[in-house]
């Protein structure tokens, strides 16, 4: 018997007591005691059964790069780790603390998409449609337990590498529910997935893979030159695909993985500056939205790799998001 699974006995008990309080709640939602309010715009729900690390961010980016070019839409998002309550119009001047690190990564690559934050989601989603009008589409990101808004087609995704239906409910495992309760979802995306990959079980919903994909290396801060050995810095929940892919690239000499939503410090940077000089940092959209706050005092050359999802049967999956949304007529 595997330590893991020895643990995940001993855990079972505590995760069954969790699991049971989510229920009572998802039958609340079932049976109509906590309503659920719905809009006259597609709502689209991008969420998880487990906490972290499925690749929510960059999916939305994915899902606004097709969109936007048709319609207006806007991102709606709790603002995880922000200091800042209530609803709030991310700009992209923003700094992480007022608006979350992921919402803020979203509206500065894509400035023209409105992106709010707001923990009430029936509030946050109605203010936004008084605000700006114009909005035709609503992306929800993390939202599959988020129930008080009843999404047009809710999109559960679950990594590959530990599909949800191999996992157990916290603190056993990952899951923040029992994993029965895939069945809100319309739909099912197993990210990060290998190209040879295919799901263990099926499942009775359109059911899709996504494959990471990686852009050029953008440099944001210095010059980097071709003999600087190579840094890693991620805080991210996964980072271990992205660090064999720059590895085989260009080859990582140190890889510095800090715990998703870190938040970085001045003087953390220049203690990395100092135990790593002259290397060439890499690091994520997502960790240079607050990395990049203390750039102009860091004597380092900063690239950023970009990172989005690469769908199969692309047509196919917009067509079915489509399809359920009832969206055919609007691009029609």
């Amino acid at each position: 018997m595997s330590d893991l699974t020895l643990q995940r006995i001993l855990l079972a008990p505590f995760g069954w007591l969790y699991g049971g309080v989510m229920e009572v709640r998802n039958l609340l939602f079932k049976k109509r005691i906590l309503k659920q309010a719905e809009f006259d715009i597609p709502v689209i729900s991008i969420g998880n059964l487990a906490v972290g690390g499925t690749g929510k961010t960059p999916f939305t980016k994915y899902l606004i790069k097709h969109y936007s070019s048709s319609q207006n839409v806007a991102v709606l998002s709790r603002g995880y780790g922000r200091r800042t309550k209530g609803y709030r119009v991310v700009n992209p001047d923003d700094d992480p603390g007022q608006s979350g690190d992921e919402p803020l990564e979203i509206k500065r690559s894509y400035p023209s998409v409105v992106v709010c934050v707001c923990e009430d989601r029936v509030l946050g989603i109605a203010q936004m449609i008084h605000e700006f009008p114009e909005i035709e589409l609503i992306l929800l990101d993390d939202a599959f337990q988020h129930q008080y808004v009843l999404p047009s087609c809710s999109i559960l995704l679950s990594r590959a590498s530990n599909p949800f239906y191999r996992d157990a409910v916290l603190p056993a495992g990952r899951l923040r529910e029992f994993r029965h309760n895939w069945r809100r979802a319309d739909m099912v995306v197993y990210t990060s997935a290998e190209e040879t990959w295919q799901p263990k079980r099926s499942v009775n919903r359109p059911t899709f893979l996504a494959f990471n994909r990686y852009g050029a290396l953008r440099t944001m801060n210095g010059q980097p030159s071709e003999d600087q050995p190579h840094l890693l810095i991620t805080g991210i929940a996964s980072s271990s695909i992205l660090y064999a892919h720059l590895n085989e690239l260009i080859g990582v000499s140190h890889h510095i993985s800090l715990p998703d939503h870190h938040r970085y410090t001045e003087s953390e940077l220049r203690q990395l500056q100092q135990k790593y000089p002259n290397y060439h940092w890499i690091t994520t959209e997502k960790d240079w939205v607050k990395i990049g706050q203390f750039a102009h005092q860091l004597d380092a050359a900063i690239s950023v790799i970009p990172m989005t999802f690469q769908v199969d049967n692309e047509a196919l999956f917009f067509a079915t998001i489509d399809q359920i949304c009832g969206m055919e007529e609007l691009e029609d």
